[in-house]
């Protein structure tokens, strides 16, 4: 068993926990979720097997997970909607140092190895920032913890949620030892042989970054025709990365992706579904990417809140209700970009995996926060050369 620090030390560090519990028992798990509001993070053990884990979105999907994945020992948790955040801290059981913050800037697929990341953090606040460095200083000195450690935070509402510790080192490590210039995996290798940090001669607790770079962490994918007979499986999906970096972001962003063979491109047809509440932002990036000589592509509601904003949308039926032009359109590469924000109902988390599937497998770049989406045509608008009738 992993050691992890306690609800009291995490409380007294001023981290929160989402309410979650650890159970054998597969009705506990029901009871929890009755009480708790869905979507649900569910995990667990099967003879002794670590299974991925998967959000749920009601009860049925619930108790499907449990009965397809066997589950023995079952670990649920309300699922939070929020900034991550990923510490790699090297440990010599007596102290501890950082080399870097890693901030997911957006979610490719299920895995948490298949994310979009960025170093350095470009949404955390000072106040965030020292709170989240001295959590892990602190935890890993009184854990006695010695090796590459690995720590996933969430940031929501201005609360900082303590998710996970492995104590091994992270699928980022090998992007970080790039950006900041150092093999952390040889120095974490001395550490684990014995050698103390302090024979290592490195920085006290935080290395400073010594450039204005900033970073993306592109993953490449290959196995988008993989399937599973386990509606959960999560498989994680790249088989390497690339990385783009710049002096701006959005232009960090879009090397990556052309790094990875995802060209952004400059005309075209772009398919858009967003969130109820993201519509006043999904306006605004439509009329900019109409500005720029982009025919629009929408299911019912996104298009007609479109229309009412005086933009001109063609209309495509949702892929959960047995229309299958959108994929059709992408796989034939007649739709040129994909941005899919969703809500959090099943039917349109399914749609979404099956549309960035297919838009990954044809080479056709998928954005699921209208933030990301934005950076790239801030870029695309740089180099363009617009007119406009008068």
């Amino acid at each position: 068993l992993r050691p992890q620090p306690s609800a009291a030390e995490l409380q007294q560090l001023g981290l929160a926990q989402a309410p979650h519990i650890r159970t054998q028992d597969p009705q506990a798990a029901y009871a929890f979720a009755q009480k708790t509001a869905f979507p649900l993070l569910i995990g667990g053990t099967s003879q002794g097997k670590k299974q991925k884990s998967a959000v749920v979105f009601d009860m049925p999907a619930l108790r499907k997970y449990i009965v397809e994945n066997k589950v023995e020992h079952i670990l649920i948790s309300q699922f939070i909607d929020g900034q991550k955040y990923e510490i790699t801290a090297l440990a010599d059981g007596q102290r501890a140092v950082i080399p870097g913050i890693i901030e997911h800037l957006e979610q490719s697929g299920s895995h948490a190895s298949d994310s979009i990341a960025v170093f350095k953090p470009q949404r955390l606040s000072a106040a965030h920032e020292a709170l989240l460095r001295k959590a892990v200083i602190t935890i890993a000195k009184e854990l006695k913890l010695r090796g590459p450690l690995n720590f996933t935070f969430l940031i929501a509402k201005g609360r900082v949620y303590f998710l996970q510790l492995k104590t091994y080192a992270g699928h980022n490590l090998a992007f970080l030892s790039k950006a900041t210039g150092h093999n952390i995996v040889a120095l974490g290798t001395e550490v684990l042989l014995g050698r103390h940090l302090t024979e290592q001669e490195l920085a006290p607790e935080f290395w400073a970054q010594t450039n204005d770079l900033i970073y993306i962490k592109m993953p490449v994918f290959s196995m988008l025709n993989y399937h599973s007979d386990n509606t959960f499986d999560s498989k994680m999906k790249n088989a390497g990365n690339v990385m783009g970096r710049d002096t701006a972001l959005a232009k960090a962003l879009y090397k990556g992706y052309a790094g990875a063979g995802l060209y952004i491109p400059s005309y075209g047809t772009i398919f858009i579904s967003v969130k109820d509440k993201d519509k006043d932002h999904a306006i605004d990036l439509a009329k900019r990417f109409h500005r720029l000589g982009f025919k629009l592509l929408a299911t019912e509601g996104t298009a007609n809140i479109f229309a009412e904003a005086g933009i001109t949308t063609d209309v495509v039926g949702k892929v959960h209700e047995g229309n299958d032009n959108l994929l059709t359109k992408i796989f034939d590469h007649q739709v040129k970009l994909v941005i899919n924000v969703t809500d959090y109902s099943d039917a349109e988390n399914q749609d979404a995996i099956r549309i960035r599937d297919r838009a990954l497998s044809t080479h056709v770049p998928v954005f699921s926060s209208l933030q990301s989406a934005e950076y790239v045509l801030s870029v695309l608008e740089s180099l363009a050369l617009t007119t406009q009738p008068i």
